[in-house]
């Protein structure tokens, strides 16, 4: 007969197998290219879990955003990442001139060092969570960074970003 305390201790190893912790992201680093428009992103994604690797699926989309105004997007690298991994992804974001707004373009011939440019990447992402060959959970989570840059250039600074699932 199984005592109460296994019969516990079972429950909760079968709730820690199950339970996911989300990735978190931060953005490293930003960079605007024209013509015609591009942005390049390098993106630091942690996968926290200790025992699960992810798997980021072909179903994700990115877009950049200014002054709540989409001004380009693109696609999520497809990958695995490992239990208590930190990957650096490149990102590259393409955009129109016809959209581009006059602050943005202007920032990138600007000598004033303290523009203050404020954008928004958002991610909907289709992930995997697996234990070794075991199917965890399938799921999508959307995340938003809120960044601001002094100007965009070849070594654009990041003064503040907040990211997060929506």
């Amino acid at each position: 007969m199984i005592n109460r305390y296994k019969l516990i201790s079972i429950n909760l190893e079968l709730l820690y197998l199950f339970l996911v912790l989300d990735p978190t992201f931060q953005i490293e680093h930003v960079l605007f290219k024209k013509p015609p428009p591009e942005f390049d992103i390098r993106l630091k994604v942690d996968n926290p879990n200790k025992h699960k690797t992810i798997f980021y699926d072909e179903d994700s989309h990115v877009t950049l955003s200014f002054k709540q105004k989409e001004i380009a997007d693109g696609k999520f690298l497809i990958f695995d990442q490992d239990a208590r991994n930190s990957t650096i992804l490149p990102i590259a974001l393409q955009g129109s001139s016809k959209l581009l707004p006059q602050e943005i373009v202007t920032s990138k011939n600007s000598t004033q060092s303290k523009i203050g440019i404020p954008l928004s990447l958002s991610l909907d992402l289709g992930l995997k969570v697996k234990i070794g060959a075991l199917n965890v959970k399938n799921k999508r989570i959307q995340v938003s960074c809120s960044f601001m840059v002094g100007r965009l250039e070849n070594d654009t600074h990041i003064w503040d970003q907040d990211c997060g699932m929506k």
